[in-house]
């Protein structure tokens, strides 16, 4: 089985990927091993002592915990759901995460580089993959986004599902599709375990230290912790407003700093280098009538703006959802 191959039928209608985006990937998993050898093959799954009633809709069976007592039984079912070389690809191409609109792998041939793979049977997914490739690309420019290395299309077969949908007029001549979109890995502030863990372990401090300076009020001892998460909120506002220079709006980022999308978020506490990814979800605006630049903020330039009415300031900053930027 090569990449193509097993890229589609992870993303396929049966595949891994429409159960991992719902419930995480090690349930989706589980359950599809489980529910395809309970089907089919019931015998290979090891039965437990409590002994349900037949008809009472319950199973016996399990799955096995440990990995040298599943791991063959789940590239048994594999193997027959989804082909040969199944079990041996899913083991090489290491997951970063699945999102809404599609899966993101590590590179296996490369750790510097991750690639993000979305299914698009028609025309409107077709448009968004190729819009977030443009916003993105626009973003990278600006050192706000990733560097996206190859962008690569392949056909795939279309869902019985989506038959009703492929019969719209603008969906002529289009043929489903996967896109796949290689780029630089970057350091999510998730990955490192959210704002606040990032900021304790660039400064030295531990969890246990931090409560108890709180508990103690040492602001003085604190007041590193916040300038650091100053600096933060402070490199998101730049970059935000850098991306609206071109006219961009991330509309997922979340409200900051609860409820912030911290997986879409790249930050280096050391050089204070702020990255955005993820450009599924944006806004784009013309400033064909309204040209400026949002970073001449005196707040952030030590310029002012002062070419603007009042009334055209404020109706100019609704057009660009001012709480996003």
């Amino acid at each position: 089985m090569n990449e193509q191959e097993f890229l589609d039928q992870y993303m396929g209608d049966s595949g891994i990927y429409e159960q991992a985006r719902a419930f995480g990937r090690k349930k989706a998993e589980r359950d599809i091993v489980f529910n395809f050898l309970e089907k089919n093959n019931p015998d290979v799954l090891p039965s437990s002592s409590i002994g349900y009633a037949e008809g009472s809709g319950k199973s016996d069976r399990y799955l096995p915990e440990n990995e040298k007592e599943y791991l063959p039984l789940r590239d048994q079912a594999f193997t027959a759901k989804y082909g040969q070389g199944f079990p041996e690809m899913y083991d090489k191409y290491k997951p970063v995460g699945e999102g809404a609109f599609g899966a993101v792998f590590q590179n296996p041939d490369d750790p510097s580089k991750v690639f993000k793979v979305q299914r698009q049977p028609g025309y409107f997914e077709q448009q968004l993959g190729d819009t977030e490739i443009d916003r993105q690309t626009t973003a990278a420019q600006m050192g706000v986004a990733p560097n996206i290395s190859s962008v690569t299309n392949f056909p795939t077969k279309a869902r019985p599902s989506e038959q009703p949908y492929l019969l719209d007029k603008r969906n002529e001549g289009i043929t489903p599709r996967i896109q796949k979109m290689e780029m630089d890995k970057v350091n999510t502030i998730d990955a490192q375990g959210g704002d606040e863990k990032m900021i304790l372990d660039h400064l030295g401090i531990t969890r246990n230290q931090y409560i108890n300076m709180q508990a103690d009020r040492d602001t003085e001892g604190l007041q590193p912790v916040r300038n650091e998460k100053r600096k933060l909120s402070l490199a998101l506002a730049k970059q935000q407003l850098n991306l609206a220079d071109k006219g961009i709006v991330h509309s997922d980022l979340g409200k900051f700093p609860a409820g912030a999308r911290e997986d879409h978020m790249a930050y280096d506490p050391t050089t204070n280098k702020m990255q955005l990814i993820d450009y599924g979800m944006t806004d784009h605006f013309d400033h064909a009538d309204n040209l400026h630049e949002h970073t001449r903020n005196m707040n952030l330039k030590e310029e002012e703006l002062k070419d603007y009415t009042p009334g055209a300031n404020a109706e100019h900053f609704l057009d660009h959802k001012v709480n996003n930027i």
